[in-house]
C-alpha cells in the first residue's frame, strides 16, 4: 500500500506569497460640497491579477521525429560508479594515493599501459574447450569476488571512449572492462 506524506511540511518549507494590495484610488477633485464616497462604493474590488511570469516558447517537433537531447559539455565530469572486487579496488586506491593522482589518472594511465588485444584475451571466458580434437571439454569458469562499488569522476569523452572498448573487446560492462584493464596494469 502506498505512503501518503504529510504535504503540509512541503507547504509550510515553501516562501509566504507576496501579497499585492489594490491600488486605492483617489478622490477627483470636485468643485462640489459633496463628501467623496468611501472607498469601497468608489470602485469594486478586483480580482487580484497574476503575477507576470516569463512564458517559455515551446519548441514544436514534426511528428515522426524525436527531440534531441542537449549534448553535454565533453570535459564536464560525473561520477561513475564501477564495481569491483574489493581487493583490486583497495590496490587501485592505494596506487592513487602513492602516485599523488585521482582514480580517474590511474585509470587513463592502465589504458595506455594496456592494449586492446590483451584486454579480449584476457576477458576470454572459459566455456567449452573445442581444440582437443576429441569431444569437447568444459572449462569451468573462474570464482567470482564480491565486488564493491567505486565512484569515479569521469568526463562526457572518457565514458564513451570506455563504452566503445566495451563493445571492442567484448566485456559484459564498464565494470568488466576497468577491472580486466586494472588487473593487466598492475601485474606489469
Amino acid at each position: 500500500m502506498a505512503r501518503h506524506r504529510d504535504l503540509s511540511q512541503i507547504f509550510n518549507a515553501l516562501p509566504p506569497r507576496e501579497k499585492t494590495d489594490p491600488p486605492k484610488p483617489t478622490p477627483a477633485a470636485t468643485s462640489s460640497s459633496e463628501p467623496a464616497p468611501p472607498v469601497d462604493e468608489v470602485q469594486a474590488p478586483r480580482a487580484a491579477s497574476k503575477p507576470k511570469t516569463p512564458s517559455r516558447k515551446l519548441h514544436s517537433v514534426p511528428a515522426g521525429e524525436k527531440p534531441k537531447p542537449a549534448a553535454k559539455p565533453l570535459r564536464e565530469t560525473a561520477p561513475t560508479s564501477l564495481y569491483l572486487p574489493a581487493e583490486q579496488a583497495a590496490r587501485w586506491r592505494a596506487r592513487a594515493r602513492e602516485t599523488g593522482q585521482t582514480l580517474a589518472q590511474v585509470l587513463a594511465a592502465a589504458t595506455q599501459a594496456v592494449t586492446t588485444e590483451q584486454v579480449s584475451k584476457a576477458l576470454d571466458r572459459p566455456g567449452w574447450d573445442r581444440d582437443t580434437g576429441g569431444m569437447p571439454v568444459w572449462q569451468e569458469p573462474a570464482k567470482t569476488q564480491p565486488s564493491i562499488n567505486v565512484q569515479v569522476r569521469l568526463a562526457a569523452l572518457q565514458l564513451q571512449w570506455l563504452d566503445q572498448q566495451v563493445a571492442a573487446t567484448g566485456a559484459n560492462s564498464r565494470s568488466e572492462l576497468v577491472a580486466a584493464l586494472l588487473t593487466l596494469h598492475f601485474e606489469s
